[in-house]
């Protein structure tokens, strides 16, 4: 049987946002933003386990949150590195599951059916992500902003999170280009 969990990952620094404040526990509803997250991979019958990757300074303050709750599978809060790519290492390097899931904890429009429907997908993948198709012309441009190329909006999909992965290949990739650094 395949062990699933899920990464939720908070530790960004949420400068877009503009409020010198971490999105992830910015509150709507009565609630932070994470926990929309959070609550729809506990309803789903397939994750045994929720990882948590957190700026180290926000640690306790997230505890406290998920102490306030009775939280219906494991979490597991883990440190966050300085990118989202060094997060999503530490996350992996602290769980033993076959298949995973990446989910950025800022996007709580997540839908039980995602999660269902990327892992049928991982039964011939070895990895799937939800996207969208682009309802955009989108320009591809070099470094001084001269457009190069526009892709054909019939083939262009923007990709979102979560994203699902066999563990062992995404940490095999991680640990690769950890090598190239």
């Amino acid at each position: 049987m395949k062990t699933v969990v899920a990464i939720i990952l908070m530790a960004g620094s949420s400068t877009r946002y503009g409020k010198n404040k971490n999105k992830n526990l910015e509150i709507i509803n009565h609630k932070p933003v994470f926990l929309y997250s959070v609550e729809v991979f506990e309803q789903s019958k397939e994750v045994q386990e929720i990882l948590l990757a957190v700026k180290k300074e926000e640690i306790e303050e997230v505890k406290a949150i998920l102490n306030k709750r009775r939280n219906k599978v494991p979490i597991q809060i883990v440190e966050g590195g300085d990118t989202r790519q060094e997060s999503v290492y530490h996350a992996l390097l602290q769980t033993q599951a076959n298949i995973v899931f990446v989910h950025d904890g800022a996007r709580p429009a997540i839908k039980e059916r995602y999660i269902k429907d990327l892992l049928k997908e991982m039964k011939d993948f070895k990895g799937a992500n939800v996207a969208v198709k682009s309802k955009d012309t989108v320009k591809i441009t070099d470094d001084k902003q001269i457009v190069l190329n526009t892709t054909y909006r019939a083939n262009t999909w923007l990709s979102q999170t979560p994203q699902c992965f066999h563990r062992d290949i995404l940490l095999e990739i991680h640990e690769k280009e950890r090598r190239k650094s």
